[in-house]
């Protein structure tokens, strides 16, 4: 996962991937933050627009990427059992 994220971009700002963390609060803001790190706070002052088109990107596709990597997860303790 980390190797296909390795130079992901969102509208052309970088974006990163964190560890999964399983806390549960995984709410737009916790994975804009996530993914753009202290910035994010940075585009809800400087660029609300874009802040608010990563937060419905977010919205929309975060269900499909938990389940992706759940998926993984899974994968990955299938094959070192």
């Amino acid at each position: 996962m980390e190797r296909i994220c390795a130079d992901l971009r969102f509208e052309g700002r970088p974006v990163r991937l964190l560890p999964f963390a399983l806390q549960g609060t995984d709410g737009p803001f916790t994975v804009g933050c996530d993914l753009r790190g202290g910035e994010f706070a940075v585009d809800l002052l400087d660029d609300p627009d874009y802040a608010e088109r990563l937060r419905t990107v977010v919205s929309e596709r975060y269900p499909a990427w938990t389940l992706a990597l759940a998926d993984e997860l899974a994968t990955r303790a299938t094959r070192s059992a």
